[in-house]
C-alpha cells in the first residue's frame, strides 16, 4: 500500500477554485493508493502503475487532519534532519544523511467532525518533537496517533 499526499479535502467537502480546491473547514485528507512499481532490470528508473488487478488510486482513509510531525532516526537512533545546518555539518553534508534513516516516528493529528466541548478554551495538542504546543481555541476534540515507521527495505542499494 503506497499512502498519497495529504491533501485538502475533496471538493465534495471543499469550496472549488480555480486551481486547488481550499477546504471549508482548515482541514485536510488522507489518501492511499495501491500501485505496481514497474521498473526494468538494469534501468535506475521505474514509474507507478495501476494497471494491475488488485490496484487502486486515492482511496480516502481519514478526515479532518490538522498537523503532522514526521521526525527521522540513523541506525544509532539519532534525530536526523537535513534541512538543518549546524557549525560540524554544513548543509549540503546534512543532507546526505537523508540515505542514513532507519526509522521515522511520525505523528497524525485529527479533530473531530463536530463540536465536541461547550466552550472555546484552547487546548494544548502535544507533539513527539520539542517544537511549541499548539493551542487552539474552538469547541473540537483533537487526538493523536504516533507511529514508528521501520525503512529497512527502503531505499537499499542507492
Amino acid at each position: 500500500t503506497k499512502f498519497e499526499e495529504v491533501t485538502p479535502a475533496d471538493p465534495a467537502d471543499a469550496a472549488a477554485t480555480a486551481t486547488t480546491p481550499q477546504c471549508l473547514d482548515g482541514t485536510y485528507s488522507i489518501y492511499k493508493a495501491f500501485e505496481s512499481w514497474i521498473q526494468v532490470l538494469g534501468v535506475d528508473t521505474g514509474e507507478w502503475s495501476s494497471d494491475c488487478n488488485e490496484c487502486y488510486v486515492k482511496q480516502k482513509v481519514r478526515d479532518h487532519v490538522v498537523d503532522m510531525e514526521f521526525i527521522p532516526f540513523d541506525i544509532e537512533g539519532r534525530k536526523i534532519n537535513p534541512l538543518e545546518a549546524t557549525p560540524e555539518n554544513e548543509l549540503e553534508d546534512n543532507r546526505q544523511k537523508i540515505y542514513d534513516i532507519r526509522v521515522v516516528d511520525a505523528r497524525l493529528t485529527f479533530r473531530s467532525k463536530k463540536e465536541f466541548f461547550r466552550t472555546d478554551k484552547p487546548r494544548p495538542v502535544k507533539g513527539i518533537s520539542n517544537r511549541i504546543d499548539t493551542r487552539i481555541p474552538d469547541k473540537y476534540l483533537r487526538d493523536s496517533v504516533v507511529v514508528t515507521i521501520h525503512t529497512r527495505n527502503i531505499g537499499d542499494g542507492i
